[in-house]
């Protein structure tokens, strides 16, 4: 039996009254085809059984690979402004920013960075300013906490989000392996005899990222063959330096993990002598902001790349507002050498 010719574009279009052009828009949510012209196409499309063919896509994708394309649509960064509090914009947010930015360029996008506290809260219309600008899809870059509106109808565009998750917001999401890093941090510490590790972390931060740190430790301590002893965590809602101290001294870790950059200070200034008395590991995408501090961190330019890459499969596919089932993205996080570990026993032994 002959097969039946494949059904293309054109044939879609057709039978919709519009053009090809029109069809290949309307089948992927372009918001500037009316909802009625796209409900058409659709039903155009299912009525003939049109399928994209992913040959021809990945030609197309071959061919324009490197191409700087024309702008067609603008694209939203959202920043949390507390961010700035220590002045300017934090070295993380710059690497991810640059990457999104070039990755927009490649795909044919113009980037807006947009103040989520000075932009869109004072106005009682932030959508308004988001299509004024032509912004078909959002990504949300790292909220400090889950402290923050932002009183937008997210139904109106593709959004993902960078960093932890937000609490009742199932959005599609970018960010570092939490429970990686943990065990990357285990491997890293045991290799250089440390045996009483002690976790700090605040109990909000901790729960944002749904407990993988403390899962990969939890892990650790039921690993029959690991040296390590996993200490009691501190993990108040608010970490104090005193109750923190007094926490070391109940404890008696002789390396200390955590997010909080400002523990290292809290340390140094009770007198703590780094690493002579105490190891120190942070894990956080800030750790390549501090040279001096070994650690883990996220692989940003990777990360802003993602971001990017995810709106653009979104819009592509028409899928705009909350996804039923939420997608991640989570990249394996990278190790930063500063001065904060002793050396292995290996290295010792060469110096």
């Amino acid at each position: 039996m002959k097969a039946r010719p494949r059904c293309n574009l054109k044939d879609v279009g057709c039978r919709a009254g519009v053009t090809a052009a029109t069809a290949s828009l309307a089948l992927r949510g372009d918001p500037r085809i009316p909802p009625v012209t796209r409900k058409k196409v659709q039903q155009a499309a299912k009525a003939l059984g049109y399928l994209p063919d992913p040959v021809l896509s990945a030609l197309i994708a071959r061919r324009d690979e490197g191409r700087v394309r024309r702008v067609y649509a603008n694209l939203a960064a959202l920043v949390d402004e507390r961010w700035f509090a220590e002045g300017g914009k934090p070295r993380w947010m710059e690497i991810c920013l640059g990457a999104m930015e070039r990755t927009c360029t490649q795909l044919g996008y113009h980037l807006e960075v947009i103040s989520i506290q000075r932009d869109l809260s004072p106005s009682s219309h932030p959508d308004r300013i988001l299509q004024a600008r032509g912004i078909r899809g959002v990504a949300l870059l790292a909220p400090i906490d889950d402290d923050l509106e932002i009183r937008i109808d997210w139904e109106r565009y593709a959004a993902v989000t960078f960093g932890n998750p937000l609490l009742g917001r199932r959005l599609n999401r970018v960010g570092t392996d939490a429970y990686a890093a943990m065990q990357m941090v285990c491997e890293k510490v045991g290799e250089r005899e440390y045996r009483r590790i002690g976790w700090v972390n605040q109990h909000g931060a901790e729960r944002r990222h749904r407990f993988g740190w403390l899962g990969a430790l939890g892990a650790e301590h039921l690993r029959a063959e690991s040296k390590l002893q996993v200490l009691r965590p501190y993990l108040p809602q608010v970490a104090e330096r005193e109750s923190f101290l007094r926490w070391v001294e109940k404890q008696r870790p002789d390396c200390v993990l955590t997010s909080l950059p400002h523990v290292y200070d809290w340390l140094i200034a009770a007198g703590y002598r780094i690493p002579k008395d105490l190891g120190f590991v942070l894990l956080s995408r800030r750790t390549g902001e501090y040279p001096h501090i070994t650690g883990t961190s996220s692989h940003l330019e990777v990360a802003g790349a993602a971001l990017i890459e995810q709106l653009h499969a979104q819009l592509l596919r028409g899928e705009i507002g909350f996804p039923e089932v939420s997608k991640e993205i989570l990249i394996y996080p990278r190790w930063v050498e500063g001065r904060t570990l002793r050396a292995a026993k290996s290295a010792r032994g060469r110096s």
